[in-house]
């Protein structure tokens, strides 16, 4: 009487370092809504205004403007702060 033979474990392969789960955040991220450069250029040009014009304050009101943005765009505004 033969043994059945058994086949290897094989697990899918994923980016993941060995004992880690899952994450689901790439997927959230892959469906929210990205505001456009001129959308996130226009934001941080009145947000630059609105300061006094500061030097040095490019890359703040960059993503500054970017989060407000998305936020917008996906329905997270905080209270109040929707078209500053």
């Amino acid at each position: 009487m033969s043994m059945p033979r058994s086949s290897p474990n094989v697990t899918p392969s994923t980016n993941q370092s060995p004992g880690t789960a899952p994450s689901s955040r790439s997927a959230a991220t892959d469906q929210l809504k990205k505001p456009s450069f001129e959308q996130i250029q226009m934001r941080a040009y009145a947000l630059w205004l609105k300061k006094g014009q500061p030097n040095g304050s490019a890359s703040q009101d960059w993503l500054e403007a970017e989060q407000e943005l998305i936020r917008e765009l996906n329905g997270t505004a905080k209270p109040g702060t929707k078209g500053r």
